[in-house]
């Protein structure tokens, strides 16, 4: 029993350290699975494979350029994450199509287009976001 329960630190090993890192699941594993009938298994490691889209991030040189049709989402960039003390850095629009950047120095005037052609459609937060720029 001791032998046994003694651990050989010089046992040779055939397997390279890199061979065992973890890449999530495979086809392998998920046919090892079926062979088992391990089905809660496979529905676990299973994921679905998602397109992914190129999205090209264009500067907003106008209001002009934005689809009216949808309503307006942005984002703003600071350089903290309190956004009281913070500088903005700028800012990212999405008209449902197009995704936008709009540098620091022409915000307000792309917020001033947007107001004026009532292109904001946020609700309450509509009026908080104007105010950063009054």
């Amino acid at each position: 029993s001791y032998k046994l329960a003694t651990i050989d630190k010089n046992a040779p090993i055939k397997v390279k350290f890199e061979d065992l890192i973890y890449n999530g699941p495979t086809d392998e594993l998920n046919d090892f699975y079926r062979e088992l009938e391990f089905y809660s298994l496979v529905n676990k490691t299973i994921t679905p494979k998602k397109e992914v889209k190129k999205v090209e991030i264009k500067e907003l040189n106008s209001v002009d350029e934005l689809d009216k049709k949808n309503p307006i989402a942005y984002y703003i960039e600071c350089d903290n994450e309190n956004y009281h003390e913070a500088n903005i850095l700028g800012m990212g629009l999405f008209d449902g199509v197009n995704l936008f950047y709009v540098e620091n120095s022409k915000i307000k005037e792309v917020i001033d287009g947007i107001r004026k052609r009532d292109l904001l459609k946020f609700g309450i937060k509509k009026n908080s976001l104007l105010r950063l720029f009054y």
